[in-house]
Parts: C-alpha cells; sequence; structure tokens
C-alpha cells in the first residue's frame, strides 16, 4: 500500500469516527450504525475483540477512530447543550422524531433472518422494561452532576459502549430516558476529567468484555436479540416525551418531531435502496 493510499485510508477511518463520535452523543442516532454505514464495523469489532492478534494493524485503524471518534464528541457536544439550555422542548421533540422515523427500518433489519410470533413477547419486554426504569420513582435520575457518582458513571459508560457495538442502539436516548443525558453533556462539555475517567473506564470495558458475546448473540439468536433491542429503543422514547400545550411553541415542537421523523425515515430508506443496487 503507498503512502498516499495510507492517509487516505486515516483519513476515511478518522471521518468515519467523527461521524461515530456526533452518533454517539446525538439522541435517536446510532454510533453503531454509522459505523455499519462507513464500512466500518466490522472491522472495529474484529479489532476490539482480538486486538492481540496483528496488534500493530489493529492500532493503525482504532487509533485514528478513536481520534475522530473524540473530535465528534466534543465539538458537536457543545452544539447539542446550547440547543439543550436554550430551546429544550424543540430539541427533545426533534430527536424523539429522528428516534422514531428510525424504527422501521429497526424492526425490518430485526426481521431479516426471520420472524416468529414469540418475538413479540421479547419486544414486549423490553419496551415496558425501559419505560418503568424511566419513570419517575423507579430509575429516574435527577441529581444534577454533583451528584453523578462513580457507579452511574461508569454505568454510564458502559451504555455508551452498548450503543457502539450493538448498530441501531441510540445509547443517548437511553441515557435520556434514564435523566443521565443532560448532566453527562455538562460533564463532558466542562471537561471534567475526575468524571470523564470513570465514564471512559466503563466503557472500554464493556466493549471489551462483551464485543465477543454480542457477536455470538447476533449469530446465533439474532432475531430474539434484536426484537429485544427493538423494545428498548420504543420504550425510551416514552419516558422523554415533554408535556406540551396548546400553544405555537408546542406546534412548532410537534412539527419538529414529524419532520425529524420524516429525515431519518428518508434517510435510512434512501440508503437501503442504495445497498439493494
Amino acid at each position: 500500500m503507498t503512502k498516499k493510499a495510507d492517509w487516505k485510508t486515516l483519513a476515511k477511518t478518522a471521518g468515519g469516527g467523527f461521524l461515530m463520535g456526533i452518533g454517539a452523543i446525538a439522541p435517536g442516532i446510532s454510533g453503531g450504525a454509522i459505523a455499519v454505514v462507513c464500512g466500518l464495523y466490522e472491522d472495529i469489532t474484529d479489532a476490539v475483540a482480538h486486538f492481540y492478534r496483528q496488534f500493530r494493524e489493529k492500532m493503525k485503524l482504532l487509533i485514528p477512530l478513536g481520534v475522530g471518534v473524540v473530535l465528534g464528541v466534543l465539538l458537536f457536544g457543545r452544539v447539542i447543550e446550547f440547543f439543550f439550555n436554550h430551546y429544550n422542548l424543540q430539541t427533545r421533540c426533534l430527536f424523539i422524531g429522528l428516534m422514531a422515523g428510525t424504527l422501521p427500518s429497526v424492526f425490518r433489519t430485526a426481521a431479516k433472518k426471520g420472524f416468529h410470533i414469540w418475538y413479540l413477547l421479547l419486544f414486549a419486554a423490553g419496551t415496558v422494561l425501559t419505560c418503568l426504569l424511566g419513570q419517575p420513582g423507579h430509575f429516574t435520575y435527577t441529581g444534577g452532576v454533583e451528584g453523578l457518582t462513580v457507579p452511574l458513571l461508569l454505568l454510564s459508560g458502559a451504555v455508551i459502549g452498548f450503543g457502539t457495538i450493538v448498530p441501531g442502539v441510540s445509547s443517548s436516548f437511553l441515557l435520556m430516558a434514564a435523566g443521565l443525558y443532560e448532566p453527562l453533556l455538562d460533564t463532558l462539555n466542562t471537561m471534567d476529567v475526575a468524571r470523564l475517567i470513570p465514564i471512559a473506564v466503563g466503557f472500554g470495558a464493556f466493549v471489551l468484555l462483551f464485543a465477543r458475546l454480542v457477536s455470538f448473540l447476533y449469530a446465533h439468536a439474532y432475531g430474539a436479540v434484536s426484537f429485544t433491542v427493538c423494545g428498548l429503543l420504543t420504550g425510551s422514547i416514552f419516558p422523554v416525551i415533554p408535556p406540551l400545550r396548546w400553544d405555537l411553541t408546542s406546534g412548532l415542537a410537534l412539527l419538529l418531531t414529524v419532520t425529524g421523523a420524516a429525515l431519518s425515515w428518508w434517510l435510512l430508506r434512501r440508503r437501503s435502496g442504495a445497498a439493494d443496487e
């Protein structure tokens, strides 16, 4: 491979990582799904699951990828924080739409290897579980940045890792449903290293420990796992829905929901059509 080709590959990997970083932090978007779209998912899972084999080659992938992810998270995090602080209702509704618009594609993907009626039970269980966890008095975090304990930070990192290695899962949306998203976003944008380290540890530990397990489960129980994940994603929408009123602001928020749903649905349909050609 020539040096020019090497630099081209590095730039493509870093660019894919940048988009994955945005996907990791933007609710309704899946970093894992972006990795699939960029053609990096299989290489990433193989590099993580077998990083000790051909170590130098794996690092040529993981280092530029990691740089891109960090840049995407740091640069886009402040943009999202601004909109949450100044247009919270509209921003939440837009992301709800983006998430809802992905569900038809997620369901089609889940059923691509066959469908059994009992998959619906797993879907229902995942939906109910996420809804219950997102209800006040169960597991909805309300303690702000100062209340983020090390176990919560480790768990948050693990959830982000979950969204990275499972395509279609928006880890940010799951964190939002649990009330953890905005405190974590503030932690990120203030570069609170003492809290960022446990997040990174939780993320790395989950990815390293479970990348193989996730690949194994998808290989041997694809439909069951996929419909359970569909349930988790669907259930994560309901706790995030904000209260609406009969006024112009709420009307605009609902319009953004519809627009976000149509946009994500159209983009995924276009990607699916291109893949079929």
